[in-house]
């Protein structure tokens, strides 16, 4: 193995067998046998010897980790506690590879736990951003913090504050942040858009974008620089975001020529452009409208019903669209229509559900938001598939096709 043989002439005089003077463990080898190691037993094995924590540390072995985890994706569960004190709790259940053949329950065991966490974001290539209370570096009080988090392993890089600019100085605003990745860089990225705060009698709203910053990470320094936004745009639907081969989707309320309409928003953490989507139909994008990672490009979810917040899936429903972009510059979109059968109105059987994901591209996920079951839809087979989940008793988040990343989070 080329990339061991590197690793080797370079590694730390410092190792497991140093001390007796034996012969130190063949890279090939160490390698092989980390990468048969759940995630958990190789955060523990960082702390062994400085060797190890290299070999664990290097990109070639972290790629190589990814290549196995991309292999199998799994369900990420993010459960919120009665109150925001106890934060979230991740859970790590092996999501079913043919479920229309294994409807046995989900078993859903505890991985990591963040106290103090308020909101969670999808994963991004292994990581999510959090949002709650911390105290940053200079600070006594506790403010209003993000978090890059690691589910997996546990690790995370708590973000400096936005610059403050002559927009932001004297106004009140609120900051929402997004993370990305670009494949190609190989380098996470954050998203943060301050919006105007208008007290109203009865309730707080926040208005229209005043500025955008981006932070990145590996540059060895943490720093905010703000980007351009030619776009008028107003706070995005919360969750709606997606983040899909470097580019992030979001639904939004955007201000042009012909009025305020709820449009696609997507932003390019590559060349840090904003864009507004185009579709070469007119359709409406109600609340509970889906943005999905079909097979890695953007898919909208349309539903026929709607439930008491919007479109959901319900046992009225009799089909749904799916919209997948085909070229992210020319805007060129397919449209597929799919008719449920006749057995998913017994299959429902009252509840409204919403749309969590897809697997692949056939398999459509449903979860129901007041009972820990999900629903498998196959497209193609037109089979339906209850499966409940065993240990969940709260609120939860549901992530479809999460890679474990032992990649360290550094600035």
């Amino acid at each position: 193995m080329r990339s061991s043989r590197r690793l080797q002439n370079k590694r730390p005089k410092t190792s497991i067998n140093d001390d007796d003077g034996s012969e130190p463990i063949p890279m090939d080898l160490l390698i092989e046998i980390f990468l048969k190691l759940p995630v958990k037993s190789i955060t523990t094995c960082r702390h062994v010897c400085k060797y190890w924590a290299y070999v664990l540390g290097h990109p070639d072995f972290t790629e190589l980790f990814l290549t196995k985890s991309f292999a199998r994706p799994q369900i990420l569960l993010a459960c919120r506690g009665k109150n925001d004190k106890d934060g979230f709790v991740f859970f790590f259940p092996n999501q079913p590879q043919n479920p229309d053949r294994n409807s046995s329950p989900i078993k859903a065991y505890p991985l990591t736990h963040v106290p103090g966490a308020c909101d969670v974001s999808r994963p991004v290539h292994g990581m999510v951003l959090l949002r709650g209370k911390g105290v940053l570096k200079g600070s006594k009080t506790r403010v209003d913090v993000s978090v890059i988090y690691n589910p997996s392993t546990g690790d995370f890089l708590t973000l400096p504050k936005t610059k403050t600019t002559k927009k932001t100085r004297n106004m009140s605003f609120m900051w929402q942040s997004y993370l990305g990745y670009d494949p190609i860089t190989k380098q996470y990225k954050v998203l943060s858009m301050a919006y105007k705060k208008r007290v109203y009698t009865y309730e707080q709203k926040l208005e229209e974008c005043v500025e955008s910053q981006v932070l990145t990470l590996g540059t060895g320094k943490l720093s905010w620089h703000v980007v351009e936004c030619c776009i008028t745009q107003f706070p995005p639907k919360a969750h709606s975001e997606i983040c899909i081969n470097g580019v992030l989707f979001y639904r939004a309320e955007v201000k042009d020529s012909s009025g305020v309409t709820m449009r696609v928003v997507s932003f390019d953490f590559r060349s840090e452009e904003f864009n507004v989507m185009k579709f070469t139909e007119s359709f409406t994008l109600a609340d509970s409208t889906a943005l999905v990672n079909y097979n890695g490009k953007l898919g909208v979810l349309i539903t026929d019903d709607y439930g008491p917040h919007g479109r959901f899936f319900t046992n009225r429903s009799t089909n749904f669209e799916l919209w997948v972009l085909k070229d992210v510059v020319k805007h060129e979109w397919s449209k597929h229509i799919y008719v449920l059968p006749p057995l998913w109105k017994d299959a429902v059987n009252g509840e409204y559900l919403c749309f969590a994901g897809i697997i692949g591209t056939d398999e459509i996920v449903l979860l129901s938001p007041s009972m820990p079951y999900v629903v498998y839809y196959n497209i193609k087979r037109k089979t339906i598939i209850k499966v409940k989940i065993q240990g969940i008793v709260t609120e939860f988040h549901i992530f479809l096709n999460h890679i474990e990343n032992v990649k360290l989070i550094r600035a």
